[in-house]
């Protein structure tokens, strides 16, 4: 009898453990299509939203194309770890880890670098990295640049934030070779270069040559040889409607400036400035 009951007990554990069995597998479908997703945006160095930019997941068949302003939205994703592989042609690919978790779509922005093209035969090698400061943004690149390669006086963030410079025309006191004059109040200080009239010295802002015509003064017959201040001369100028060039840097105010190059001399001046006339001023705002 004994033996009876321990026999009719075994299938019943059986049947127990296989009816568990059956519900935990019942349950795996309605895990598995629990499925997560993540939306961003794809911009470029300078914030604007890129085009056409692949978003893939790596180890599955989910990509998507990024919209006209930079958006994507990727869906079907499984919770947990996932690598993302964003690419467009013509800028650096990237490889961004995530973990995703079940919950609201995660919400991500990714910026892209400009791709490097390396011309047949020729090997660019970079000899000196960029502050890391300035790490988030390509802007003061050129700067950098040419601060390695060329002759002439940098000025970074912290010569020109130096205080008393309450004219953009007072921060080339720290340039030798280049004396600011006292002028009116109005319109601060007019510079003398020693080896470059006034009249003929070009000025940039963020790369872009600010509207001056130097010619202008000279036709009216004004005497600026050497860069003199003459009084009489400004007074002349100001009531002719001319133009100084403490007047064409008093248009950016020193707390709107990052840094500034200055070159003298026509042999110093790199080619982008080439039309200077015999000296450089350029400007890189904040």
């Amino acid at each position: 009898m004994r033996w009876s009951v321990a026999r009719s007990a075994v299938p019943s554990a059986t049947i127990l453990l296989l009816f568990v069995s059956i519900g935990a597998a019942g349950q795996l479908p309605a895990q598995a299509s629990e499925t997560v997703a993540i939306r961003g945006r794809v911009i470029s160095q300078e914030g604007v939203g890129l085009s056409s930019v692949e978003v893939a997941a790596l180890g599955t068949p989910f990509a998507v194309s990024t919209d006209s302003a930079g958006w994507f939205h990727l869906r079907g994703l499984q919770p947990g770890l996932s690598v993302l592989r964003v690419r467009r042609i013509g800028f650096k690919g990237q490889h961004i880890e995530v973990r995703l978790d079940r919950g609201p779509t995660r919400s991500v922005e990714i910026m892209l670098e400009a791709g490097a093209y390396v011309l047949p035969e020729i090997k660019v090698v970079a000899r000196e990295a960029k502050p890391i400061e300035y790490a988030w943004t390509t802007k003061y690149d050129d700067f950098f640049r040419r601060r390695r390669i060329h002759s002439g006086t940098f000025l970074n963030a912290e010569a020109v934030r130096r205080p008393g410079s309450s004219h953009t025309a007072d921060i080339l006191r720290l340039v030798p070779g280049v004396r600011a004059l006292n002028g009116p109040p109005s319109s601060g200080a007019e510079l003398d270069f020693s080896r470059c009239r006034s009249g003929h010295i070009g000025v940039w802002v963020d790369g872009r040559k600010l509207n001056w015509e130097p010619a202008q003064q000279q036709a009216q017959g004004l005497n600026l040889q050497g860069g003199t201040y003459d009084p009489v001369a400004q007074a002349k100028m100001r009531r002719g409607g001319l133009t100084t060039l403490g007047d064409v840097l008093d248009r950016v105010h020193p707390l709107e400036i990052e840094m500034m190059e200055v070159y003298q001399g026509i042999g110093n001046i790199p080619g982008e400035f080439s039309d200077a006339g015999c000296a450089a001023i350029v400007i890189w705002t904040r």
